[in-house]
């Protein structure tokens, strides 16, 4: 090979070296929950368990309180703003995830609206749309977990949901760690009986039991790690 067709190579290879090194491989996610325990605790702890760096997966836990409309308003909020005490930095993020129950809220379908508006109108700092997700459940997050164990064919109150859950996980409360893990064995199962009610009903209807949380957590589970840059 001679000397000119050798550089031409070395700088094609350079160049092709550059690109694999800044191709991002990974989605930066911000989720933003209603609990500031259970929910953000049981996602984190699929986050560790993933070993998905905080620089791609950021959970925070109701920063303006835990109404719905709120919390779609706070994510609108850090997502354009930032928030420097929490090192994010303005439209840093290639996703955002509302994480929220149903239950009493009189502005839960009010946040949902503002969230769909919000869908792919707003532009990331690498000039990307980005999507605007909700992740609902009818009534409350622990359905998602009592699916681990049972079929549930109606909808119930907060207060039959946790009765149940109890009767899978003794002395069950608010802000128990280790959910993940206690409930991973079923996964599977909870999954198919999610998407099963899913198909059945949807996140604006108020008459079914309903919950997102099996797309959030194969988002997660799915979701590539970002290589080392060397």
């Amino acid at each position: 090979m001679g000397a000119e067709n050798q550089a031409k190579h070395r700088q094609e290879g350079r160049s092709l070296r550059r690109k694999a090194a800044t191709k991002k491989s990974a989605d930066r996610v911000l989720i933003i929950c209603e609990g500031s325990k259970t929910e953000t605790q049981y996602l984190d702890e699929i986050r560790k368990q993933q070993r998905l760096p905080t620089a791609y997966v950021h959970l925070l836990g109701a920063p303006r309180g835990n109404d719905p409309l709120n919390l779609v308003k706070s994510a609108e909020g850090i997502f354009l703003n930032g928030d420097p005490h929490r090192k994010i930095g303005k439209r840093a993020f290639d996703q955002i995830v509302v994480v929220f129950d149903r239950d009493a809220h009189t502005n839960y379908h009010q946040a949902l609206s503002h969230a769909n508006q919000l869908n792919l109108a707003m532009m990331n700092d690498i000039k990307t749309k980005v999507p605007f997700e909700i992740c609902a459940s009818v009534p409350c997050f622990e359905l998602w977990l009592l699916l681990h164990f049972q079929d549930i064919p109606a909808l119930l109150d907060r207060s039959m949901v946790y009765r149940l859950l109890k009767n899978h996980i003794k002395e069950y409360e608010k802000g128990d760690q280790g959910l993940w893990l206690r409930t991973m064995p079923k996964l599977e199962i909870a999954q198919h009986r999610a998407s099963q009610l899913s198909n059945q009903t949807t996140r604006n209807n108020d008459f079914g039991p309903y919950t997102d949380m099996h797309t959030l957590v194969c988002k997660l589970l799915h979701l590539t790690k970002q290589p080392s840059m060397t």
